[in-house]
């Protein structure tokens, strides 16, 4: 397959398994494909400043697809300028703000690639179990001060149980408004309507000057669904759900932690 040009790649389950560690397979694998000129893109629900450790391991540069696809940006030696962004328009923002605030529940507001959290000591335990697993690191402050604002993203973080009793509220409210989705266990996700991991891949071909059939793109999770089926060359992780595996061109026969990126880039021709 010597017409892939790119390759988008999930972070948690697919890059790294459960210890989030890149298995050392990956890392030649990846700087292998770079030195031979595809472009490595790394795709997350996180934000810009979580994705970057991956590229320090991996020791190469490359654009990224953060917010669940909601922003993307080009590589650092291109100053990571901004290449597609579609917000959560304030309006669905500010709801976010005053249920969350009269529930007494974490919210999480991403504006400008900044994490904020409300400045209450009570909800201390909802902010480690995010930054725990990302190590994102909060601007406390009273969220009314963000009432009105466009942000890239929000997450409501709280037990599982309630977790699905909040999204089926939310998700008639904010139809059309807004995509909802649920992620690890705890996390409740708003995007802008329409967003997902595909959203960003025709900006992506345009700025890289390929088309869609130049990219593959490689996940293990519903919020990689879209990704897998836009690009040209979708490929699934042995650990992946069923409804990725069905999308998929391609499944690995590793899991994340046994390197099936590095499986996956020699089926390219890559390496």
């Amino acid at each position: 397959m010597a017409h892939i040009k790119a390759v988008v790649l999930d972070i948690d389950g697919t890059l790294v398994g459960d210890d989030r560690v890149i298995p050392p397979a990956n890392i030649a694998a990846l700087r292998a494909a770079r030195a031979r000129g595809a472009t490595v893109v790394l795709a997350s629900g996180r934000m810009t400043a979580c994705i970057d450790p991956f590229f320090d391991v991996l020791g190469i540069d490359g654009p990224v697809m953060a917010y669940n696809g909601a922003l993307l940006r080009a590589e650092r030696q291109a100053a990571r300028t901004v290449l597609f962004h579609r917000p959560l328009r304030a309006a669905v923002v500010t709801r976010l703000i005053d249920f969350t605030l009269r529930r007494g529940l974490h919210l999480n507001v991403y504006i400008d690639d900044v994490l904020y959290g409300h400045d209450d000591p009570a909800l201390a335990p909802f902010r480690a179990i995010y930054s725990g697993r990302t190590g994102a690191v909060y601007e406390l402050t009273d969220l009314r001060r963000l009432r009105g604002r466009d942000a890239s993203k929000a997450i409501i973080v709280v037990d599982p149980a309630e977790r699905e009793r909040l999204h089926a509220h939310w998700t008639p409210l904010v139809d059309g408004e807004a995509s909802v989705i649920r992620t690890d266990p705890e996390y409740l996700e708003f995007t802008g309507p329409g967003v997902n991991k595909g959203s960003g891949l025709p900006a992506l071909a345009a700025y890289l000057g390929i088309g869609m059939d130049g990219i593959a793109a490689m996940g293990d999770g519903d919020n990689d669904v879209q990704m897998v089926c836009g690009a040209g060359v979708g490929i699934a992780v042995a650990n992946a759900k069923g409804c990725v595996k069905r999308a998929a061109r391609l499944v690995t026969r590793a899991t994340a932690a046994e390197g099936a990126v590095a499986e996956a880039l020699a089926s390219l021709g890559l390496v």
